[in-house]
């Protein structure tokens, strides 16, 4: 044991050698102000933690409204997910079937399920007679009043 604790073990042997007992109370209005006190401090923390959970759930803190411009090569079509390709995709409805892992434009690999933050990586498309290339530009920005979020 350390210092204290040394002095501390000597006091109780001396204390107990002598037969002295104290008793050690705490006033009532001390334990009742720490309990309420832990009380409004809990209650507190859990509404605050279940107003954050609540719009969390709701959505409210995603962008609702995208605005997504690409390159000529891109047009009409539709902004997904391919879990497959772990990749963000651009693809086009082909009889009435549509498959975002059957793409003709896509982002870098990616686990964010943002799509706002493949705006800064690498975006591909592909060319019939060339094969995959960059895409040279891509413009992504969230479109909602609260979210201010562009990227390029």
């Amino acid at each position: 044991a350390g210092f204290f604790g040394r002095t501390l073990s000597e006091e109780v042997k001396t204390m107990s050698d002598e037969g002295t007992s104290y008793k050690v109370t705490v006033p009532c209005t001390a334990s009742f102000a720490a309990a309420t006190y832990f009380i409004i401090l809990s209650g507190t923390f859990f509404a605050c933690w279940w107003i954050i959970r609540s719009k969390q759930v709701s959505g409210e803190f995603l962008c609702q409204q995208i605005f997504a411009q690409y390159d000529d090569r891109v047009g009409g079509a539709l902004l997904a997910y391919c879990l497959e390709q772990k990749r963000w995709t651009l693809s086009l409805v082909t009889d009435n079937v549509y498959d975002p892992c059957t793409w003709i434009a896509a982002s870098d690999e990616t686990i964010d399920f943002d799509v706002l933050t493949t705006g800064t990586s690498q975006w591909v498309v592909k060319d019939a007679a060339k094969g995959i290339l960059p895409l040279s530009q891509h413009f992504l920005t969230c479109q909602d009043h609260m979210h201010i979020k562009a990227t390029h």
